[in-house]
């Protein structure tokens, strides 16, 4: 039997970098990647302070991806909740700054 055949799969993993744990990671990167800001480090004029959420809506494209993510999470439920409430409450904060942007926008 040759070298090569009786080597293991743990043999070629040793070129990995080690896993990080989400302890270890630096302050302000997420599971995403560093390109996400934290919340904290969003500007409040253009945020929305939802029951469920902290929305970030520099724009009107964003604001309706916000809405489009709400809506389908409203529909996947079956009966009527708490969740639907605060999914519902989110969406009309959501609608207020669209109308705000669209105004600002003229």
């Amino acid at each position: 039997m040759n070298e090569t055949s009786t080597r293991t799969t743990h043999d070629h993993n040793h070129d990995r970098p080690p896993a990080t744990d989400r302890r270890t990671r630096p302050s302000g990167t997420a599971a995403r990647g560093p390109h996400f800001a934290p919340a904290r480090h969003l500007d409040p004029l253009r945020t929305v302070q939802g029951s469920l959420a902290l929305y970030d809506c520099p724009d009107l494209a964003t604001l309706d991806g916000h809405l489009r993510t709400l809506r389908r999470r409203s529909a996947g439920l079956h009966a009527p909740s708490g969740r639907a409430a605060a999914y519902r409450a989110d969406m009309d904060r959501l609608l207020d700054r669209r109308v705000w942007l669209e105004l600002r926008a003229r």
